[in-house]
């Protein structure tokens, strides 16, 4: 990820530089899961995105809704 490209994208579009930094944490944290099934962001599909929400999810406590917010900017 070209994060400080990343950074500006998420500024032009009004977020704070708090929500930024939010938002690259978790990207990230996506990047980590992809990495572990031998992809990186690019090449992430739907399926992808579906399994690391069933992954997150796998604590009945948690949610992957701040997690689909912050991956719906990149």
């Amino acid at each position: 990820m070209d994060e400080q490209g990343f950074r500006e994208h998420l500024k032009r579009g009004g977020r704070s530089p708090s929500v930024a930094n939010r938002v690259i944490e978790i990207v990230n944290e996506f990047a980590v899961y992809l990495s572990g099934i031998d992809k990186d962001l690019e090449q992430a599909t739907p399926d992808d995105l579906e399994s690391y929400v069933t992954w997150i999810e796998q604590d009945p406590k948690v949610s992957a809704k701040k997690h689909l917010w912050a991956i719906r900017y990149y």
